[in-house]
């Protein structure tokens, strides 16, 4: 009887090892360009089809960047994104794109904006509020979006255009991608940061949510 050949431990191929992920920016990096919008609008786009409107105090339905409001009286000289009088989500939002050849080393990626709201007036009964959304794509080197997060809508506290003090306290908003929960961390390759205001207007006046800065940090 002709017996069996079983092959030997030493005759097997060990599998590959994994290739490594391409390596990522140094921990503690902030991607976005333009974060604090001292530079106007230099690397931001407007999704609206007539961009960015030229600041003033009753800018209509479109977002505005400037240093130096002039509504209120007072109001600290900085870079600012203001959404004043916008009327609807879907053509009123500012955003940004950041191409990243790779994250390894990183274990989180953080988007977080500062975010206030100027109104004519404050306190209780004082109209429809104004509305800040903070959304993040994740996508591949296709350009697939492979998951998003967003704070869904929130309302800014606000400050009264004629009782400005300094510092202004802005609300910050922050996202978190951690590797650990997304097993497509590797694979990203884009971040769209879009940032959607919304001022209701009526006899409040146009003033809406204004954002101090805007930062996606990797750790």
């Amino acid at each position: 009887m002709i017996g069996r050949r079983f092959g030997r431990t030493e005759d097997i191929a060990p599998a590959p090892a994994p290739a490594p992920a391409p390596p990522g920016p140094p921990p503690g990096t902030q991607l976005l360009s333009n974060s604090d919008f001292l530079l106007g609008t230099s690397g931001w786009t407007a999704q609206a089809s007539s961009g960015f409107a030229t600041y003033s105090a009753s800018s209509a339905n479109r977002p505005a960047i400037t240093n130096s409001p002039t509504n209120p009286s007072g109001f600290p000289s900085n870079g600012y994104l203001i959404f004043s009088f916008p009327s609807a989500e879907s053509t009123e939002n500012v955003y940004q794109i950041i191409n990243i050849s790779g994250l390894g080393g990183i274990n989180s990626i953080t988007t977080e904006a500062n975010v206030l709201s100027l109104r004519n007036k404050v306190g209780p009964g004082i109209g429809p509020l104004d509305v800040f959304k903070l959304t993040v794509e994740f996508r591949n080197a296709s350009g697939t979006v492979l998951s998003s997060m967003t704070t869904g809508n929130v309302n800014p506290p606000g400050i009264s255009m004629d009782r400005v003090t300094t510092p202004l306290t802005f609300t910050n908003y922050a996202l978190t991608l951690n590797r650990s929960s997304a097993a497509y961390f590797d694979n990203i390759r884009s971040i769209k940061v879009t940032l959607y205001g919304y001022d209701p207007g009526y006899w409040n006046g146009n003033f809406g949510p204004v954002v101090d800065s805007c930062f996606v940090t990797v750790n």
